[in-house]
């Protein structure tokens, strides 16, 4: 985890807010229950990934390491929707992952770290590995593990770099 940010200068690289639907994701907005603005996105049966970022190092920053961070609002209804829903932030080479971090949902239920009924806020940092090549990949993605109902909102996936 992050702990000191005063080192660091940081950068918005994706935010989804889900006000502008996209075409390709419109049925998974939704408007009976929103963290903010008009619309949130329900994770269902038919949905079990959602991209949130890629890029290589090398286009991240020109630095030896960086920090990631991912934020985002969630809405379990309860303990059992979050079971299994994921969110993964990969590094890989060649197709190959060497360093691969998830945050269960589910186990921040069990903990009570998340409370059903409401919107919660989460936050996830990940440090960057010593790269093996500028065109290793990042992957930030959600995995609906078990496909159930979820929803979220207003993700952001902010880059850190050393001053």
């Amino acid at each position: 985890r992050l702990r000191d940010e005063s080192g660091y200068r940081s950068r918005v690289l994706v935010n989804f807010d889900f006000e502008e639907p996209e075409k390709k994701y419109k049925k998974y907005y939704c408007t009976d229950s929103l963290h903010v603005g008009r619309n949130a996105f329900r994770f269902d049966s038919t949905l079990v990934f959602f991209n949130l970022f890629e890029a290589d190092f090398t286009s991240l920053t020109a630095y030896d390491h960086a920090w990631l961070r991912v934020e985002f609002y969630v809405f379990p209804e309860t303990g059992a929707d979050t079971s299994d829903f994921v969110l993964v932030v990969d590094f890989s080479h060649k197709n190959k992952s060497y360093k691969y971090r998830t945050l269960n949902l589910g186990t921040l239920i069990k903990n009570r770290s998340l409370q059903t009924g409401r919107w919660n806020k989460v936050r996830f940092d990940y440090l960057t590995p010593e790269v093996r090549s500028g065109k290793d990949v990042l992957k930030i993605y959600f995995w609906n593990k078990d496909r159930k109902t979820l929803l979220v909102d207003d993700i952001t996936v902010r880059l850190f770099e050393p001053l």
